[in-house]
C-alpha cells in the first residue's frame, strides 16, 4: 500500500537545489530521533522533505520500515521517493485506511515560502495518517498555527539543531 502511494506522489520537479552538508550535529538528531522512536514503539515511518534521506537510512538500518519522500531525490535507494508536500496531499486517498506510525517534516517547515492552507492540509494529513508527528515548528500565521498543533500533545522537545531549528515529537490525539 505504502508503494502505490509513494510512487503516485512522484512529480516533474526540476529545480537546483542546495543540499547542505550534514553534520555531525544532524547525524546526532537523528540518533537522538531513533532512541524517541523506539521508546514509543514507532515501527513505520514517513519522511517529507527527506532530503538525502539520512533520517530514513538510519531508521531503516534499525529495524523501522522507513520512507523518505522529498522533491529532489540526489541518490538512488529503495527507500526514497520523489515527491513534494502537494503530491503526498494529493494522493493520500491511495493509503485508504493505512497509517504510518510516524510522519516527520523536519528542517522545512521553518522556512518563509509555506502559505497556511498547505501547512494547515499537510498537518491534517500527518493527523489523520500517524499516530505521532516529528517536525520542526512551522512559520505561519499564529491563527494557522493554533490549527496545526490542536490535538497533538507534545511528548519530546529536541535540542536545536540544523541552523537553530526547533523540532518537537507529538503524540495525534483522536
Amino acid at each position: 500500500m505504502y508503494e502505490l502511494f509513494l510512487n503516485a506522489c512522484r512529480n516533474n520537479t526540476d529545480v537546483s537545489d542546495y543540499r547542505w552538508t550534514i553534520s555531525k550535529d544532524d547525524i546526532n538528531f537523528f540518533n537522538d530521533c531513533l532512541k524517541i522512536f523506539k521508546q514509543n514503539s514507532v515501527e513505520t515511518l514517513l519522511d517529507i522533505g527527506t532530503g538525502i534521506g539520512n533520517l530514513v537510512k538510519i531508521c531503516s538500518d534499525n529495524e523501522i520500515d522507513a520512507y523518505g519522500i522529498d522533491p529532489i531525490v540526489s541518490e538512488v535507494h529503495p527507500r526514497l521517493y520523489q515527491g513534494t508536500m502537494a503530491t503526498v496531499i494529493e494522493n493520500q486517498h491511495l493509503l485508504g485506511e493505512s497509517k504510518f506510525s510516524c510522519i516527520s517534516c523536519v528542517n522545512f517547515l521553518h522556512g518563509k515560502d509555506h502559505k497556511d492552507q498547505e501547512i494547515i492540509s499537510l498537518f491534517e494529513f500527518m493527523k489523520t495518517k500517524a499516530d505521532y508527528i516529528l517536525i520542526t515548528e512551522p512559520n505561519i500565521s499564529s491563527e494557522a498555527k493554533v490549527t496545526c498543533m490542536s490535538n497533538l500533545q507534545l511528548l519530546h522537545s529536541f535540542q536545536r539543531s540544523h541552523g537553530g531549528a526547533y523540532h518537537s515529537f507529538y503524540k495525534v490525539l483522536k
